[in-house]
């Protein structure tokens, strides 16, 4: 389910809503928007996604 939340994104600002409503969901910071923002900007939004559903399922099962 978690990986599903990042299908179809398309834009930061996309990302960065579904990162919100995803942190609201789990009462959690997922991760540092600034952090994710240069990421991206560097074209590293794959790792940083694959960082955040990592961090989402740690919070799931736990």
């Amino acid at each position: 389910m978690e990986q599903e939340a990042f299908q179809g994104i398309s834009s930061l600002e996309e990302l960065i809503s579904t990162t919100r409503q995803l942190e609201r969901m789990f009462g959690k910071n997922i991760l540092e928007i600034e952090v994710l923002k240069e990421a991206i900007e560097r074209g590293q939004e794959k790792a940083h996604l694959t960082t955040v559903c990592l961090s989402l399922n740690d919070l799931s099962s736990g």
